[in-house]
């Protein structure tokens, strides 16, 4: 569990960035943008940031071990989104007035060499096995895979600020600025569909007998009743298909049914309605 206080993280080192900008506008919705810091490692980022020689921060960076460095608190704006706006609500443009800027530590887009490695633009390469292809625009693309621990981490910290502040959801750089921007790798987008249908409110658009997908990494529990004190009969797979079956209870939880049979109650803000 990742725990807040007084806008930052209890667990995460802080180092605080040269160039962070006034308080996080609250009257607009609030988002979790996704980023790759296309360094060489979280700490080169970090000093980069912390040294200030350009106009540019995140709120937090997830090193590949799942280790966190926050470096603006969390009610402030910082500089990670630049020219944007919402993909669905146009009229949502400077997305760093309402978002808080996650980066993981990831080299970004690789490019495909005659010899058959993948290089990143700072010159370091990899082998075929250590790197997965994405697919966008009609293109192939190639990056360094996000660790279970960046993945888990991020989850958690996600949840964690939707607990605290109330998320509208989480997006891509790439979401929100498309024609500049290729950050984060695709194979990232299905985790940031999921989450974001986890901070939205769910109770009143899963009609009776709606399909739904356990939507958290970690996997979910399936219940005997609505109560997270019931006991659990299975611990249900990130992307396991589900029978919902309305209302959902004050407690949060659902009933569901697994395509194999099994019948319990699991809850509903780790679903995604399909």
């Amino acid at each position: 569990m990742v725990m807040l206080n007084r806008h930052k993280v209890c667990s995460a080192y802080w180092r605080e960035a040269a160039h962070y900008g006034g308080q996080i506008n609250r009257d607009l919705p609030l988002y979790v943008i996704a980023h790759d810091t296309a360094g060489r490692d979280a700490d080169s980022t970090v000093n980069f940031i912390a040294n200030g020689s350009r106009k540019a921060s995140y709120h937090v960076i997830i090193s590949r071990d799942g280790a966190m460095t926050q470096m603006v608190p969390l009610d402030r704006q910082a500089y990670h989104a630049g020219v944007s706006q919402h993909p669905t609500k146009p009229w949502l443009k400077g997305m760093n007035r309402c978002s808080i800027g996650v980066a993981f530590d990831n080299p970004g887009e690789l490019s495909r060499t005659t010899d058959g490695t993948y290089r990143a633009w700072f010159g370091s390469s990899w082998s075929a096995s250590e790197v997965e292809r994405g697919h966008r625009k009609g293109r192939d693309t190639w990056h360094r895979p996000y660790t279970p621990q960046q993945l888990r981490a991020f989850e958690k910290l996600v949840l964690a600020l939707d607990a605290e502040y109330g998320l509208d959801g989480v997006l891509s750089h790439h979401d929100i600025a498309p024609d500049r921007k290729v950050d984060t790798s695709p194979t990232l987008d299905p985790l940031l569909r999921a989450l974001t249908q986890q901070v939205e409110d769910k109770a009143e658009d899963m009609p009776i007998g709606d399909r739904a997908i356990v939507a958290t990494v970690g996997g979910l529990n399936l219940r005997r009743g609505p109560s997270i004190n019931a006991e659990v009969i299975e611990t249900m797979p990130w992307n396991t298909g589900l029978t919902v079956e309305p209302p959902i209870q004050s407690t949060g939880y659902v009933f569901v049914s697994t395509d194999d049979g099994q019948s319990g109650w699991a809850h509903s803000h780790y679903l995604q309605g399909i």
